[in-house]
């Protein structure tokens, strides 16, 4: 059987609370979907164990509700996912592919296998999925694929062929182009830029998701190898890349966002990196959260509150540059290569 043109595209991503109401909710799912030891973790049976563990769960489930509240109670990522869609629908219909555009979410509305069965009712056949990832991990595309598998399994005979897009653009052009403008923005002048550390953060996991061959490892020049790790490896190749584009000298790469428990994060975390700025004799640091390709809780509260204070505490200025979001070369590089997988498809 010919595999049908791919007629629809599907950008899938995380998801957030759209309202205050939604935010207890919206974390306790993501904590259930994560039920069990982290990967790597032996347990043993007893309930003084399981209770400690629960405590610090639900310690940690609080924690996180407190940092949705501290930036309103919301967080933009469904709606700058779908402003990213309606731009790269225009774009895309501007090059003369005249293809619908849709969101699906993991963890909140719209969902994955919601958005899945009404595509299916317009009698679409073929949807081209794209994971909203620069650099990919098994905490984002290995997750969206099992949701997008399960979505169509729920549609049996029903469900439309799904292609992945296997295109990989943390070192495109695009995207390049449009985190060194917005980092040019902010930082107002290329004299502030040269007088500052370039901080390029990406979100920490755990070091056994990444493949960490020591627990000792913090990043550094391990990541740069060539048989580092793809995730953190493919951070350090972004920053290294827009570096030498800004002509930055003086730049470093950190993770944030960590959620603790028993096992270590890969590191180092970016508040220790904005610390030792400061020891080195910087006035400022430019913060760009390159693994971020939108707004959203991590970046609001974790960047733009927690690291801003300890700037502040250390003596600095705090610059933080935009994610891409809707910047007209990064929109462009979706479009191209989507159109690009259109082709090879139909080859």
């Amino acid at each position: 059987m010919l595999t049908p043109v791919i007629d629809h595209i599907l950008l899938v991503g995380f998801g957030g609370p759209t309202a205050p109401d939604e935010v207890e909710p919206f974390v306790r799912g993501i904590v259930a979907s994560r039920s069990g030891p982290p990967p790597g973790v032996r347990t043993q049976s007893g309930g003084g164990e399981g209770d400690t563990r629960r405590r610090g769960q639900e310690a940690r489930i609080q924690q996180v509700i407190g940092q949705y509240m501290a930036v309103g109670g919301v967080s933009p990522f469904n709606d700058w996912t779908m402003r990213q869609a309606r731009a790269l629908e225009d774009t895309l219909r501007a090059q003369g592919c005249d293809i619908p555009v849709s969101i699906g979410m993991r963890h909140w509305s719209p969902r994955i296998h919601d958005v899945l069965k009404e595509i299916a009712k317009t009698g679409k056949q073929h949807i081209l999925c794209v994971a909203l990832t620069a650099h990919l991990s098994g905490e984002s595309r290995d997750k969206y694929v099992e949701a997008v598998d399960a979505g169509l399994a729920s549609l049996g005979t029903q469900a439309p062929h799904v292609t992945w897009s296997a295109a990989q653009w943390y070192m495109s052009e695009g995207y390049l182009t449009a985190l060194a403008d917005h980092i040019q923005q902010a930082a107002g002048s290329d004299t502030t830029l040269k007088n500052s550390r370039l901080i390029c953060t990406a979100h920490s996991i755990p070091q056994v998701a990444n493949g960490c061959r020591s627990k000792s490892c913090v990043g550094g020049e391990c990541c740069r190898q060539s048989d580092a790790p793809f995730y953190c490896r493919s951070i350090y190749e972004t920053a290294d890349a827009l570096a030498r584009q800004l002509n930055q000298t003086d730049y470093a790469v950190a993770f944030q966002s960590a959620s603790g428990g028993p096992i270590p994060w890969i590191g180092p975390d970016v508040n220790t990196v904005i610390e030792q700025a400061a020891a080195d004799g910087n006035d400022s640091v430019v913060v760009c959260p390159v693994g971020f390709i939108c707004d959203h809780v991590e970046v609001l509260y974790d960047l733009d509150q927690q690291a801003a204070e300890t700037a502040r505490n250390a003596g600095l200025k705090f610059i933080r540059a935009e994610t891409v979001g809707v910047h007209p070369q990064f929109i462009t590089m979706l479009a191209h290569m989507i159109k690009d997988t259109i082709h090879d498809t139909e080859s």
